[in-house]
């Protein structure tokens, strides 16, 4: 349930970005083989992740990968890619649209602010993974959503990793290794400056 309610929160979070954005056109939900919309982003990516490595991570999370499916979807430039089994939600969304980074910036300190009410929704921060000197950080944990935020280049990466029975400390590191499979997926070099 908490996996819907942040996918709801990612897809709400998007539509915004204040003056002068435009959201992610509305259109046709692609979904994995659906010949008639051509995929973009992680939902062409999807099938380029290896379903072995996702239950992998499932497992030293774990859980089972029993019955793990895939599926894919999502806008031009809103997609996503999941996988998920009875107790398993592993969940790529890609935000390439204008501004996605403000809007990674912008939950980040929203989280921040709430937190002092919600130690869960601080978000710690995840060395090695996101672009260096980002504002708010390249990738941070949040635990509140089972949520891994980042950023490479003009794109925003949110992977959220459940495993039922998991502890806070497993969730990351699944999230964690999903991210850099869905970076390695989607060709997206880190960048080394400052």
């Amino acid at each position: 349930m908490l996996g819907v309610v942040a996918a709801a929160v990612f897809v709400l979070a998007s539509c915004g970005g204040g003056s002068g954005s435009s959201p992610a056109p509305a259109g046709p939900v692609a979904t994995t083989g659906t010949a008639h919309h051509k995929q973009t982003g992680i939902a062409a990516a999807c099938s380029e992740i290896p379903l072995s490595r996702v239950e992998a991570l499932v497992r030293s999370a774990g859980g089972s990968a029993s019955g793990l499916r895939r599926s894919s979807g999502g806008t031009v430039r809103l997609t996503h890619c999941a996988f998920r089994a009875p107790g398993v939600n592993a969940d790529l969304g890609l935000d390439a649209a204008r501004r996605a980074v403000t809007r990674i910036f912008n939950r980040v300190t929203e989280y921040a602010q709430f937190s002092s009410t919600t130690p869960a929704l601080r978000p710690l921060p995840v060395e090695g993974l996101g672009d260096r000197g980002v504002p708010g950080g390249g990738a941070n944990w949040v635990p509140a959503y089972d949520q891994l935020l980042s950023v490479r280049g003009r794109r925003a990466l949110i992977a959220t990793f459940y495993v039922r029975g998991a502890s806070s400390a497993q969730l990351k590191r699944g999230a964690t290794g999903l991210t850099r499979i869905a970076y390695a997926a989607l060709g997206v070099g880190r960048n080394q400056g400052d």
